[in-house]
């Protein structure tokens, strides 16, 4: 694995994948910025998962579905990153990718959970939750479908839960919207 905290904007790099389901599909960019902070909107194809600080690498190498998973890589063959996501509506060429050094870290993590595990500790990093910020745009389109207070306008929307999860046991539900937790207001998903 390669160092992502070397990498800068202008270097190329080349996104690996089984792009659109066909397999072994290579393509080439250039990196836009090495630590960008995204937050869930409607251009995003997919929710932005949380890593670490929450910053990835952006690219103009396509990464379309079936991408995610795969290398990006530097011209010296080194993996610099994992493909995640890219950009949905009325645009191209932007895409981002999980850093290295944040794959290195969880990798560290679970394995230390597997020796708790070994131990008899158990270590829990999932409540169970699928959430996106409440954005202005979502919550006039739920309340203009009826399936929102029209009082809320900012908080985290529960889309599911895992059953057997520890939201689920607590009782939240699809369609909830987490707006404080202890007395703290949330009004996206970085204050949970």
């Amino acid at each position: 694995m390669g160092d992502d905290t070397k990498l800068r904007p202008g270097q190329w790099v080349v996104a690996i994948g089984n792009s659109l389901h066909f397999p072994n599909t290579v393509t080439a960019g250039i990196v836009s910025n090495t630590a960008r902070s995204i937050t869930d909107n409607e251009m995003l194809r997919y929710q932005a998962p949380k890593v670490g600080k929450s910053k990835y690498v952006q690219t103009d190498a396509a990464i379309n579905p079936g991408s995610s998973g795969g290398p990006l890589v530097n011209l010296a063959g080194e993996v610099i990153a994992v493909n995640t996501m890219g950009i949905l509506q009325n645009a191209s060429g932007i895409a981002f990718s999980i850093p290295v050094s944040e794959v290195k870290r969880f990798l560290h993590e679970f394995s230390n959970e597997a020796k708790h595990k070994a131990s008899g500790s158990k270590v829990t990093y999932s409540l169970g939750l699928r959430i996106i910020t409440l954005t202005p745009g979502m919550a006039h389109f739920l309340h203009h479908k009826e399936k929102l207070d029209p009082s809320l306008t900012s908080g985290v929307f529960v889309f599911d839960t895992s059953r057997n999860s520890p939201a689920h046991k607590a009782g939240l539900v699809k369609g909830d919207v987490i707006i404080a937790v202890d007395n703290y207001e949330v009004h996206s998903k970085a204050d949970l």
